[in-house]
């Protein structure tokens, strides 16, 4: 049977559970774990094949000696769009339902924008970043947060790397994991008695916010982890009820440089980017594409 760690056998909603990350977080909670699992998404097919993997770990799993050990997780999802307060009273209104008391909130949807300088970038797409990334994030803290009390539950949002030190080119997608950051921050104080809150800094992942990217660079590449790896660092991490939760190679290089030399963190990690001369960078320093067209 898998360690009894205080989220064992607990109700957990967990949005952008399609794929990536909380693809991954809600496999292995749902089987290695035990726990009910309520996943949010907006691709209906991708939700599908989800459950379908994921039903699959858990009778699998439970036909293993520690599975026949431990009582059997379970997850179900609905196709949501996580942007407005009312969608997420919806949430609530349907998990009352299906007689599902959340235990555990976990905010892991996110996008981002292709690499670009913010003046290239238009209000709507502020709007759209914002409102997944951060004020998602609010509302599922209004929603909920009673009923979280009750329970003595946990709020998780994951954050990023970005939230650790501003990168040129994700001027939007910065601001938005670093307003969530300090929004969960601060709300962990309010609430330290009552609920267990933290946020999660990911370094470059292998997920699909570089969907929109014509291909991952080679500097990212050298860096970057698998999903399924973050999720069972994410989880572990979790396990010891860490508030501040640091993963990645770059994440910890970003974090120790702004500390050290926060008036040249910014300046230097964008040195590094226009070093290495990766087209997925050409947007924030079009001169190297001149320059590869010269050659």
């Amino acid at each position: 049977m898998a360690k009894k760690h205080w989220f064992y056998g607990k109700n957990i909603l967990l949005t952008g559970v399609s794929s990536g990350i909380g693809f991954y977080m809600a496999k292995m909670f749902a089987s290695k774990y035990s726990c009910n699992v309520f996943g949010v998404g907006r691709n209906i097919e991708k939700l599908e094949n989800a459950k379908k993997v994921i039903d699959e770990e858990i009778e699998k799993f439970s036909k293993t000696k520690k599975g026949k050990l431990s009582k059997r997780g379970s997850f179900e999802y609905l196709s949501k769009d996580i942007s407005s307060f009312e969608s997420w009273q919806d949430i609530k209104k349907i998990l009352g339902e299906r007689d599902f008391s959340v235990d555990i909130l976990i905010n892991n949807a996110g996008i981002m924008l292709p690499f670009d300088r913010f003046e290239n970038q238009t209000p709507e797409d502020v709007k759209k970043v914002f409102e997944t990334n951060f004020f998602a994030h609010i509302y599922s803290y209004k929603v909920f947060l009673e009923d979280l009390k009750r329970v003595k539950g946990a709020i998780i949002n994951i954050s990023s790397s970005s939230a650790l030190c501003p990168v040129a080119g994700e001027a939007v997608y910065g601001a938005s994991k670093s307003a969530d950051k300090s929004f969960t921050e601060a709300i962990s104080i309010e609430h330290k008695k009552q609920l267990y809150i933290a946020y999660v800094c990911p370094g470059f992942t292998s997920t699909d916010l570089f969907r929109n990217e014509e291909g991952m660079s080679k500097l990212v590449k050298s860096v970057c982890m698998p999903a399924e790896k973050m999720a069972k660092k994410i989880i572990r991490r979790l396990a010891r009820k860490k508030r501040r939760i640091v993963l990645g190679i770059d994440a910890h290089f970003m974090s120790g440089l702004n500390r050290l030399a926060p008036r040249t963190a910014s300046s230097t990690i964008s040195g590094v980017l226009k070093v290495s001369k990766d087209p997925m960078f050409d947007k924030v320093y079009p001169e190297n594409k001149q320059k590869r067209k010269v050659k």
